[in-house]
């Protein structure tokens, strides 16, 4: 399945007329997900470290911003949250065992650069300056 700019299902030729709901489609009726979310193992991001509340949460996280969205300063944790052991260390896209958890994200990051910027919420009167994601 290949996302057009025209926002069409290649699977089942339906047409959409934004991208969120072309992605929400392929993941609810065709249960075609992000390489991203493959790659998130457990309720923290890979990339940048931070944990959620749960591992939905971090692949949401994670999807927005290798979308090319970045990440907003909204989107990040607010609260340290325990990591939640992953039910496995052998990555989806490849099948490598790794032994630890760090080894994994480390590994994630080999298949996936994952996001390269953090956009801050605009204060008034001040500009927003990026940050690397990581």
């Amino acid at each position: 399945m290949v996302q057009t700019a025209e926002g069409t299902a290649l699977v089942c030729g339906k047409r959409f007329t934004t991208i969120q709901a072309l992605l929400g489609h392929r993941r609810e009726y065709h249960n075609i997900r992000p390489v991203v979310a493959s790659l998130v193992a457990t309720n923290q991001c890979p990339w940048c470290l931070s944990t959620f509340a749960d591992k939905r949460t971090a692949i949401d996280h994670a999807t927005r911003a290798a979308d090319g969205h970045g990440i907003r300063h909204r989107d990040r944790s607010k609260w340290s949250h325990p990591i939640q052991p992953p039910r496995s260390l052998i990555c989806r896209i490849c099948n490598l065992e790794a032994q630890t958890l760090e080894e994994l994200h480390e590994h994630a990051r080999s298949h996936h650069p994952g996001p390269t910027s953090v956009r801050e919420p605009k204060q008034q009167g001040a500009h927003s300056h990026g940050r690397r994601h990581y």
